[in-house]
């Protein structure tokens, strides 16, 4: 039976005048496939050296302990930060520079109930960053310090045996990302909201 399949597959393909012919161009294919894959692993290590190049820097900032804003003078930074989203408007850029779309993080960091505030941001968009929150929070403080991951310890066999566990979570959104995440605006509507602290709940887990 599997000789018979295999005298009716040449029959059928490998007879066909269209398909021999494309057989023969096998190098083409070749070329082809060894192209994309070359193409993959240059925009791979160029995008590397470029992300490099641009370097990261830790700012801690520090809050005073009273803040008379609303969660509107956040929202302001965010929307600031949003502004210098970059990417590649070319080949040569794309191709030779290798530019890619760089990234920040904004993060919460507990040391043994010490909650401290990071910025994790691009070196050349520093000075930039700080002027979109000092904007808003005049008395707040920004320093760049060390990188508190260094910390921990390097393997994950090092952090089982302190008994450490480790879980992430990823938000989705439910709207195309052209929605805002609230499609309302209320940051305004009542005096006392501007003393109601949206991470409160957040804040007291981390500071136990």
């Amino acid at each position: 039976n599997m000789v018979a399949l295999l005298d009716a597959f040449r029959e059928q393909f490998l007879g066909d005048p269209i398909v021999g012919f494309l057989l023969q161009l096998w190098w083409l294919w070749l070329l082809l496939f060894v192209g994309m894959g070359f193409q993959a692993v240059w925009l791979q290590t160029r995008r590397l050296q470029y992300v490099l190049k641009q370097g990261l820097v830790l700012l801690e900032i520090r809050i005073p302990r009273e803040v008379r804003k609303s969660p509107k003078a956040m929202e302001q930074v965010f929307a600031n930060m949003h502004v210098l989203k970059n990417g590649p408007s070319n080949w040569h850029e794309k191709y030779a520079n290798g530019e890619v779309c760089l990234w920040y993080s904004i993060e919460l960091v507990s040391h043994g109930g010490d909650i401290h505030f990071y910025m994790r941001i691009p070196a050349i968009h520093r000075n930039a960053v700080e002027a979109f929150f000092y904007s808003q929070y005049a008395d707040i403080e920004i320093t760049e310090v060390p990188d508190y991951i260094h910390r921990f310890p390097k393997s994950y066999n090092e952090l089982s045996a302190k008994k450490y566990e480790l879980f992430g979570s990823e938000l989705m959104l439910t709207k195309p990302d052209a929605y805002p995440i609230r499609t309302y605006m209320d940051y305004e509507a009542v005096a006392e909201e501007k003393e109601l602290d949206p991470i409160a709940s957040l804040l007291e887990v981390l500071g136990k």
